[in-house]
């Protein structure tokens, strides 16, 4: 744990997808891993904003991006 936050899912790399359409991509497994992360987050009572203000700058933009596709 980070600041009393569990940590963030590690995010692949770009290599770490093949490309060839893998269902589920690891990318989907990380998109879905960093929502369960934030929903553990907001379990321990903290506001949206400081969840995102905890994240690794590329998780935050990632996160971000996530939310507002809702």
């Amino acid at each position: 744990m980070t600041s009393g936050l569990p940590l963030p899912p590690e995010k692949p790399l770009e290599s770490d997808c093949c490309g060839q359409g893998c269902v589920p991509c690891v990318k989907e497994i990380y998109e879905e891993n960093l929502i369960i992360w934030q929903n553990e987050c907001e379990k321990i009572h903290l506001k949206p904003q400081e969840v995102v203000n905890n994240l690794p700058s590329e998780a935050s933009a990632d996160l971000i991006i996530l939310t507002q596709q809702k």
